[in-house]
């Protein structure tokens, strides 16, 4: 025997599509705010419009969080850590690419001590390349 339940109420249903509301707006949020994480300005370069859009966005990423806890409990808080947690793992993965390319350059850097010329002038071309791939402009003082 199946037992049957009632429909939901109309206040059950306005509260769902609130929650579902914010919960949009929080994904909005975090999709925002990944832009904004693979934006490579330095600190210092940054205009005070795009820092004012960053705190902003943290701004709106808590209060997306804060309504959907007064709806459900915990939801936005937790939803909030875990992409949290996605980014810090995101951000050591960006850190340990960086640090091998680092230990890269240093080791290339390490091998130009090679008595042959030849094989000096192409080492230093290669290390240059690696550098330009860095984005970084270097120059080789010695010969």
């Amino acid at each position: 025997m199946v037992e049957q339940t009632d429909p939901p109420s109309q206040d059950a249903i306005d509260i769902m599509k609130q929650l579902n509301a914010h919960k949009e707006d929080l994904v909005r949020a975090m999709k925002e705010f990944n832009v904004v994480l693979n934006n490579s300005t330095l600190k210092e370069n940054k205009s005070i419009k795009q820092t004012q859009h960053e705190q902003a966005l943290i701004n709106t990423l808590a209060q997306a969080a804060a309504s959907i806890n007064t709806l459900s409990p915990g939801e936005g808080s937790i939803g909030l850590c875990v992409f949290a947690l996605r980014q810090t793992l995101s951000l050591r993965d960006a850190g340990n690419q960086l640090a091998y390319k680092i230990q890269k350059l240093s080791d290339k850097i390490d091998s130009l001590n090679v008595v042959d010329d030849d094989e000096r002038k192409k080492k230093k071309e290669q290390l240059k390349k690696m550098a330009a791939e860095l984005g970084l402009d270097i120059t080789i003082d010695k010969d």
